[in-house]
């Protein structure tokens, strides 16, 4: 695929999370995040230099997505969170289905929980 610059890769990312249920983009830390539900599951930034994309997967597939291409990087601040240089996807459609696996993992709304029902107590 065709490698994007930092203002095509940020309006990709614009388009791919913001078209996902309750999606908005807010700003963290001086960094454009994408959340749904409340709850971040995409960043999007050069704060520190490059344009970076910032996820977060399973932990095992962290660990296979890092072993098997040295362009991602652990993002020190979250133990599944990884990171990439928008210059150095090579694959838009693989870094869609990260985006849709961490908006899964993070943003979906968690089901309901089941409540007991309280009985009350018979008085005589």
């Amino acid at each position: 695929m065709t490698k994007k610059t930092a203002a095509a890769a940020l309006q990709w990312m614009h388009a791919v999370c913001l078209a996902y249920p309750d999606a908005s983009e807010g700003v963290h830390y001086g960094e454009i995040v994408f959340k749904s539900n409340g709850k971040m599951f995409a960043s999007c930034g050069d704060k520190r230099g490059p344009m970076m994309i910032v996820l977060g997967l399973a932990p095992e597939h962290t660990k296979q997505v890092l072993a098997s291409n040295a362009h991602w990087k652990r993002y020190p601040y979250e133990k599944s969170g990884i990171m990439i240089a928008a210059a150095d996807v090579d694959d838009w459609d693989e870094m869609r289905a990260f985006i849709d696996e961490s908006h899964r993992m993070y943003a979906s709304p968690a089901p309901a929980k089941k409540t007991k029902k309280k009985r009350a107590k018979k008085r005589t």
